[in-house]
């Protein structure tokens, strides 16, 4: 009440300042004005084409005789003949609502602002005719003339100085006024029986207060416990629920749904809905609907239910069910495309097989295809099992020679990367061990060297070193091929991703290979790191514990 009062007083003073300020420089600006306006005419009647002529010589004169007044003279049709301020100024047309005037009536004024907030120029022009040469021109002076603004910034040190002394008085007197209405009461609360007999008009009122102030206080205790009970739930829900009323007010809100949904508790306002139409109406009519959204990187259920007196608001992190169902439509699309090629080309080589008319080269070309693209087709299949396969992988682990599962599979391989002129740098430690399985390591080394040939460039190079660093085993395939660019990263790792999407008969491939690798590793909770050059080479790196 106290602070109430303050500050009504404190806006009675300052409106009343700001008020008395504002006059005083209207009523200064106009008094200065018209003062002005009385000495410009004291000025034009001093000019004569006696005594100045009509260019820069006569307007610098002129300006002189006037303490540096801005002096002009025009033609009639307002073009500029000489100037005080410029020796040669350009041709141009001085337009002013003082030069209109003066064409019409004879004579004109005009206030023009400057760049400098508390000054302007007043302009006064006047129509002249010589008698010698029956020529009608215009005279125009321009002085300056302190605005407003310039009054009003004048006067702000004391306006402020009566603000100051006007805040401290209402201070004051707010204090005393607050306090000697308020101080029988508070004395009577506090039970002072002096106080008590002293306003006996107060009695009636203090003794119902003091009669429900118990029951008051353990209501209110049993409030703040609910009130506790019912956040520490509604905040630890992994949910966001919002519950309105039927003006749709907000009832009830959790931290969760206040930051997905972007509520102003002050304002009482669910900012997310004015965005969302379809959402709003369904709010709005009461109706129960489902509705699926993406906030902040995430997806969520959005899920409206309206009841007698309430309308709830669900919210549901769907994130995880989507990606899963979003995985598996890419699988099920990519495995459909990847098998559509190998079975396209084998049914059209069988029906023209079929046909006869082919002759037998031709037939055993069509037959080699057939072959081929069926065992495309197998490999395919070996490798979607294969991959599935390892998430159901429950067989025990146990140590593994990686060193020499390794040297066993760059044996095997020594033909191909012969064949794309490879050549092999080996730096592997004897008898190396990780607790693992044989085929996981072979699967892993087969395909990042498989991958290292596939992408690599003619002659090129693969270097393999494997090192025992403590508890670690490292591994690090790398290649100079064709390398990965920085936004495919990510990508390298999911299914049927191929970096050359040429399909040559060396790197055609269905994008598995790596899938697997980074399968097996999270699974075996191996960190596996890429480091990649365009045109310059990839690397692989895995960490065996």
């Amino acid at each position: 009440m106290k602070l109430k009062v303050f500050l009504y007083s404190i806006l009675t003073v300052f409106i009343f300042t700001s008020l008395l300020a504002f006059f005083y420089s209207d009523f200064s600006y106009k008094k200065l004005r018209e003062e002005k306006e009385a000495s410009l005419i004291v000025y034009m009647n001093d000019f004569n084409l006696d005594k100045y002529t009509l260019d820069y010589n006569g307007a610098v004169l002129f300006s002189s005789h006037l303490d540096g007044a801005e002096v002009y003279f025009l033609y009639l049709d307002g073009t500029l003949i000489a100037s005080s301020e410029e020796e040669n100024p350009e041709i141009i047309v001085i337009g002013g609502k003082d030069v209109v005037d003066a064409m019409a009536k004879g004579e004109g004024y005009n206030t023009v602002k400057s760049d400098n907030i508390k000054e302007n120029t007043l302009y006064y022009c006047v129509q002249e005719r010589s008698l010698e040469s029956s020529i009608t021109y215009l005279v125009r002076i321009g002085v300056p003339v302190t605005s407003i603004s310039g009054f009003f910034i004048e006067s702000l040190p004391l306006t402020l100085a009566f603000l100051f002394i006007g805040f401290i008085i209402c201070g004051i007197l707010s204090s005393l006024l607050v306090n000697s209405v308020l101080k029988p009461v508070k004395e009577a609360i506090e039970e002072d029986k002096e106080t008590k007999n002293k306003y006996q008009e107060l009695k009636p009122i203090l003794d119902t207060i003091q009669k429900n102030k118990a029951a008051i206080e353990n209501e209110i205790e049993g409030i703040k416990s609910d009130k506790r009970l019912e956040s520490i739930v509604l905040d630890n829900m992994e949910h966001g629920i919002i519950i309105l009323d039927n003006n749709n007010s907000i009832i009830l809100v959790n931290n969760v749904a206040v930051k997905l949904m972007d509520i102003d508790k002050e304002a009482n306002s669910i900012m997310y809905l004015k965005g969302d139409k379809e959402i709003k109406d369904a709010v709005a009519k009461n109706e129960s609907s489902l509705f699926y959204r993406r906030i902040e990187g995430k997806d969520y259920a959005i899920r409206t239910t309206a009841s007698e007196g309430a309308k709830v608001i669900l919210l549901t992190d769907v994130t995880e069910i989507k990606r899963v169902e979003r995985s598996k439509n890419d699988f099920i699309a990519n495995v459909t495309h990847e098998m559509n090629t190998p079975l396209t080309s084998i049914k059209g080589f069988a029906e023209l097989i079929n046909s006869g008319s082919l002759n037998e080269e031709k037939a055993k070309h069509a037959s080699d295809v057939i072959i081929k693209q069926a065992d495309r087709l197998s490999l395919l299949i070996k490798n979607i099992i294969n991959y599935s396969s390892i998430e159901t992988d429950d067989l025990p682990p146990y140590e593994v020679n990686v060193s020499d599962i390794i040297l066993n599979i760059l044996q095997n391989l020594e033909v191909t990367m012969k064949e794309k002129n490879i050549t092999l740098y080996k730096d592997i430690e004897d008898n190396v061990k990780v607790l693992s399985r044989a085929e996981i390591i072979q699967e892993i080394v087969n395909n990042l060297v498989m991958n290292a040939i596939k992408y690599n460039k003619n002659p090129g190079s693969i270097t393999i070193s494997l090192k025992k660093k403590e508890k670690i085993v490292v591994l690090k395939v790398e290649d100079t091929g064709i390398g990965i660019a920085k936004e495919n990263y990510d990508k390298i790792f999911d299914r049927f991703f191929t970096v050359d999407k040429s399909h040559n008969e060396y790197t055609s491939g269905f994008g598995l290979g790596l899938a697997i690798v980074k399968k097996i590793c999270r699974q075996s909770s191996w960190p596996i790191k890429v480091d990649s050059t365009l045109d310059k080479g990839t690397s692989f790196t895995i960490e065996m514990k």
